[in-house]
């Protein structure tokens, strides 16, 4: 429907960059902006983590969250 101009979409800006910068989607309430869903990640506890799933986790959290790193 927002698409179409007789709506309005809530969603995770990162769906929706490619209209929003063709112009085909417009930011009508950037005060109701959130930082997205929470992500949850479960993985085996131990004193030192593998690097590799270090990394894996790294990736996952720029691309879900762009450069802000939350622990």
């Amino acid at each position: 429907a927002a698409l179409q101009g007789v709506g309005i979409a809530y969603c995770l800006s990162n769906r929706v960059e490619q209209e929003l910068n063709e112009g085909r989607l417009v930011e009508v309430m950037p005060d109701w902006a959130c930082m997205g869903a929470p992500l949850c990640m479960y993985y085996p506890s131990r004193r030192q983590s593998q690097p590799g799933l270090r990394q894996l986790m790294d990736m996952i959290r720029m691309k879900t969250i762009g450069s802000q790193m939350i622990e």
